[in-house]
């Protein structure tokens, strides 16, 4: 058997019964009583063991067998639910994904017959001493030198430095583990020069590793000062230290202490040759599972676009009118049903997305001690999968935002005459063309003034500046590195995120909204186009060719006189209803010949991310529905452009990138 035939059907079914199995766990946590979520999630476990060990992944099958062997005594009513048994089998889970996504990426498998052990313990009923599961476990992280940053050490110690191997375990709590990394590596690198570190930068900025990382640096301060300086930055749980030998390969093993009463459950060792992640590859899942009735409509859409061709061809030898036109009536329609059956087949629910917080928000309020109950809607509503995939990140961000900085404490809810739990809503609805997906909080709201007064530290506002409207208060949360947190914590870290969000969404030629009723809500809409592969453009001319710039963008077109164009500090601006915007030729900008004329210009008004600009164009042509084309070759790294469109005259338009137009 091709096992490569069958493995990306198994891959997609694997993580839908991991799915199935976090959503059962999370709703039997709430009802223990309910003996029917086990027998479903025995099933799926069985399901998922007898399809590893047909694929032969034989790892996977074992692991999932002394899960199963659980939930079976738990049906049978054999061993009791207790907080600590939810937890170890919640822990089983986030280790049966590691194991996933190891057995996908062909790498080396992380040990874990110590967390067998631990699933043994609780069908004999023995008490279990141990460290936590997956990613709160127990490291041993390798740091390999190459030749390279070996001569570099040696030539350091050489000139009087010396060179540390650090090894930094988190705390089994952290959240926003890139940004205590980055706290790290800036405290480090005021004192000394980082030679390596394994994750690698990037893997640790992404988040890509468990919860600790080793590194190697050149200094000339003590050992017991870089100790120091690490063990003071907040959420570290140990800190190890010693000098790097050259001689062999650098490895130090970390063990980071469990905080759990009663029972813990031993975690897996990390140890690997090559820098290696836990987490799902970066790679876009290609993937799709399509309803055959959606196939069928599909097909027969294309059987009539056949008979239509058909009929067109046989017209022009014809010459008859009244054929042509009905012809080309029926070869329009077809068209237009087969384009939006093809787009259908790009449509998934955005449930995907959606079912990965219920967890996410159980893990937080147990680490954050707030009561919080989550609500979902609309999870059924459908978008184009290349936003799907790419907008669960700032869901994310945004429901972090509303735990750390909405949501109160239980104590702090009943002094205000609210109920103890929090409340979450998490909605996804159509509307037109487009999808809204709505986060909203009933926590403390914004603090108008308070942002006030951050915006004026920043240097964002002048310190005279009024009360702040609450559009422009959220225009400031959205700024880059904009927090109004005294303290930093694990879910709202350093103010990064928020901008990261606005970027996001704005690369999906979307929009995002934030309203708040100060001490009551707060409420963020994400409003998205359905598909990136078909959008309304604005046809213009430049030096010649015809350019797409996609319409969520253009504010207004207008017309500027050759005297209304000033120039502020060496560079071109018009003023516009008592706005001062900077004007660009949009030829120039993208390297054409520029536009020679006396005037008047045509001038598009753009505006991203709240700021606004005017690009001079030789002619407007008017709005069209164009298809997007990816760019391949040379064509794809184009500052600016975002690829191509064929127009109803067979020419290639080029598509502007308005996320990096106004840069």
């Amino acid at each position: 058997m091709d096992i490569n035939a069958f493995k990306e059907v198994f891959v997609a079914e694997a993580r839908d019964y991991l799915q199935s199995l976090n959503e059962d766990l999370l709703s039997f946590e709430q009802n223990t009583d309910d003996i029917a979520t086990v027998d479903e999630m025995f099933r799926a476990a069985h399901s998922l063991k007898g399809m590893a060990g047909t694929m032969g992944f034989d790892e996977l099958a074992e692991f999932t067998h002394e899960m199963e062997s659980v939930l079976d005594l738990l049906r049978t009513q054999e061993l009791e639910p207790t907080p600590e048994v939810i937890n170890v089998l919640f822990g089983s889970l986030d280790t049966l994904e590691v194991l996933l996504e190891e057995t996908i990426s062909e790498g080396e498998i992380s040990p874990y017959k110590q967390q067998i052990a631990t699933l043994e313990a609780l069908t004999t009923q023995e008490p279990i001493i141990s460290m936590p599961f997956s990613e709160k476990s127990e490291n041993q992280v390798a740091v390999d030198l190459d030749e390279f940053n070996r001569e570099t050490i040696k030539q350091g110690i050489s000139q009087g430095f010396s060179a540390y191997t650090i090894i930094v375990s988190l705390r089994d709590n952290t959240i926003l583990k890139s940004v205590r990394v980055y706290t790290i590596f800036q405290a480090l690198e005021d004192v000394s020069t980082i030679i390596q570190s394994n994750p690698s930068a990037q893997d640790l900025d992404d988040e890509k590793f468990d919860l600790t990382f080793g590194l190697i640096v050149l200094t000339k301060e003590k050992r017991d000062d870089i100790k120091q300086l690490v063990e003071n930055i907040p959420e570290i749980a140990n800190v190890e230290i010693r000098e790097t030998d050259l001689s062999e390969k650098i490895e130090e093993e970390v063990i980071v202490a469990n905080g759990q009463p009663d029972m813990t459950v031993k975690s897996k060792e990390v140890s690997s040759k090559k820098t290696r992640t836990a987490s799902r590859p970066s790679r876009t899942e290609t993937l799709v599972r399509v309803e055959t009735e959606r196939l069928d409509k599909l097909i027969n859409l294309v059987g009539e676009l056949v008979i239509s061709r058909t009929q067109v061809v046989e017209m022009t030898i014809e010459g008859d009118d009244s054929v042509q036109k009905t012809a080309l009536a029926q070869l329009d329609r077809v068209t237009t049903e087969l384009q939006y059956a093809a787009m259908s087949l790009r449509m998934v629910p955005i449930k995907q997305v959606f079912d990965r917080f219920p967890r996410m928000v159980r893990d937080l309020a147990q680490s954050s001690g707030k009561e919080i109950n989550l609500e979902v809607f609309g999870e059924m509503t459908e978008l184009d999968r290349s936003i799907v995939n790419q907008i669960g990140d700032p869901l994310v961000h945004l429901i972090r935002n509303s735990i750390d900085h909405g949501l109160e404490t239980a104590s702090e809810r009943i002094a205000k005459g609210k109920p103890a739990m929090g409340t979450i809503r998490l909605e996804a609805r159509h509307e037109g063309s487009h999808i809204l997906i709505e986060i909203a909080d009933d926590g403390q709201g914004l603090n108008i003034e308070k942002i006030r007064q951050k915006g004026i530290e920043r240097g964002l506002i002048a310190e005279d500046n009024g009360s702040l409207s609450m559009e422009e208060a959220a225009e400031l949360l959205f700024h880059p590195g904009f927090s109004t947190a005294i303290e930093v914590t694990d879910l709202s870290g350093r103010g990064v995120g928020l901008d990261a969000v606005k970027t996001t969404v704005e690369s999906l030629s979307g929009t995002i909204e934030l309203e708040s009723e100060p001490g009551h809500s707060t409420r963020t809409v994400i409003k998205l186009p359905l598909t990136l592969a078909i959008i309304k453009a604005l046809l213009v001319v430049v030096d010649g060719e015809t350019l797409a710039i996609p319409i969520q963008a253009v504010r207004e077109n207008i017309q500027v006189e050759k005297n209304q164009i000033k120039t502020v500090q060496q560079k071109a601006v018009i003023m516009l209803r008592n706005e001062v915007l900077p004007l660009y030729d949009l030829a120039e900008s993208l390297g054409f010949n520029r536009l020679d004329s006396p005037g008047p210009f045509p001038v598009i008004i753009v505006e991203m991310r709240g700021q606004k600009a005017g690009f001079i164009v030789e002619d407007l042509i008017g709005q069209q529905e164009i298809v997007i084309k990816s760019l391949s070759g040379i064509g794809k790294d184009i500052q600016g452009i975002a690829g191509a469109t064929v127009l109803g005259n067979g020419k290639v338009a080029l598509i502007l990138d308005n996320s990096t137009l106004i840069r």
